[in-house]
Order: structure tokens, then C-alpha cells, then sequence
């Protein structure tokens, strides 16, 4: 029996050393998978990490041209509004002029656009100065041959400067129209003053 004692011993012995050696490789393979998958998951980390950059930067950039766009149109809006306000401003002072620039305003844009013959209506605020500006115009549509102009009155609807009509055709000249007319010509200039 001792010599089966010895076969079994030694079946030991190589089984517990296959058995070491098969725990050694499982060992150095499962440190192998763990140094790859720290490599992999590291990569992984690195790229994520990479990406979330590139995310929070094209964020930042669209947030930055948002507001930069944003600004623009406040600025615009901001412009356009100082820009009308000098236009209000305009128009005031064209209708406080004093009655001799009245006078001198209103007859200048009488023997400009009439014809002759025309119907002329005015602001209340100039009824008193109507007498002079018709006396002038007309001294002045006489010379070049023209009908005189027609006294149509007050009208509540204008703050200032003229209507001329003849029949069914009307030239606008008040103040208003006027500086609404003018704008757009004088626009730039007037930004190019304030700004």
C-alpha cells in the first residue's frame, strides 16, 4: 500500500502544484484584465472628459454669441430710438419757431410746391401769421405768372406747416410729413453726429 500511498502523494503534489500554477496564470491574467480595463477606462475618461470640454466650450461660445447678438439689437434699438427722438425734436423746434422763421418757413415752402391757384390750409397756431405768408407768396406766384393761393383756413388736424389742394390733389407739406420725409435721407447723417 505504501507504494499507492506514494502514487497518490505524488497525484498531490502535482495537482497542488498545477493547481498553484493555474491560480498563478488566473492571477497574472486577472491583473492583466484589470491593468487593460484601467487603460480602457481611463481612455474612456480622457475621451468623456475631452468631449464634456468641447460640449461646455460650443455652449460658452453660442451663450457669448446669444448675448453679443443680443447686445447688438439693444444697441440698435437704442440708437434708433435717440435717432427718433432727434427727429421729435426737429419737429418741435420747427414749431416753435419764432414768427418771423415761421413766416419766412411757411412762404418759402408755399412758392416752392404751389402752382397756383391751390386752396391752403394751416395750423391754428399760425392763423396769425397766415395774412403775411399769403401776402408773400402770392407777391412772389404773381411775378412768375401764377394764380394767387387760395386762405382754406385753419384745419385741427395740422400741428404744423401746410396743405395745399387743388381739386382732388394734395400736397402735403406739413412739419410732420416734411421731417417723416426727410428721414430716411438725413438717417445716417444724424447717427453719424450721435454716434
Amino acid at each position: 500500500m505504501q507504494g499507492i500511498d506514494r502514487i497518490v502523494g505524488r497525484i498531490r503534489e502535482e495537482a497542488a502544484s498545477d493547481v498553484d500554477k493555474i491560480e498563478k496564470d488566473a492571477r497574472a491574467q486577472a491583473l492583466q484584465i484589470l491593468q487593460r480595463a484601467r487603460v480602457n477606462a481611463d481612455a474612456a475618461y480622457e475621451q468623456r472628459l475631452q468631449d464634456t470640454e468641447r460640449t461646455a466650450e460650443e455652449i460658452k461660445r453660442r451663450a457669448k454669441s446669444t448675448a453679443k447678438l443680443a447686445a447688438q439689437k439693444t444697441a440698435l434699438s437704442t440708437k434708433q430710438e435717440l435717432i427718433g427722438e432727434v427727429f421729435d425734436r426737429v419737429l418741435d423746434n420747427l414749431k416753435k419757431l419764432p414768427d418771423a422763421q415761421r413766416v419766412k418757413l411757411l412762404a418759402g415752402l408755399l412758392e416752392r410746391y404751389a402752382q397756383g391757384g391751390e386752396t391752403v390750409f394751416y395750423a391754428k397756431a399760425d392763423t396769425d401769421l397766415m395774412e403775411t405768408v399769403l401776402r408773400e407768396t402770392n407777391r412772389a406766384l404773381t411775378g412768375r405768372k401764377c394764380a394767387a393761393l387760395i386762405d382754406g383756413g385753419a384745419d385741427d388736424h395740422i400741428s404744423g406747416g401746410v396743405l395745399l389742394r387743388a381739386g382732388n390733389v394734395e400736397t402735403n407739406l406739413t412739419l410732420e410729413a416734411l421731417v417723416r420725409k426727410s428721414r430716411p435721407r438725413l438717417t445716417g447723417e444724424v447717427a453719424g453726429m450721435l454716434f
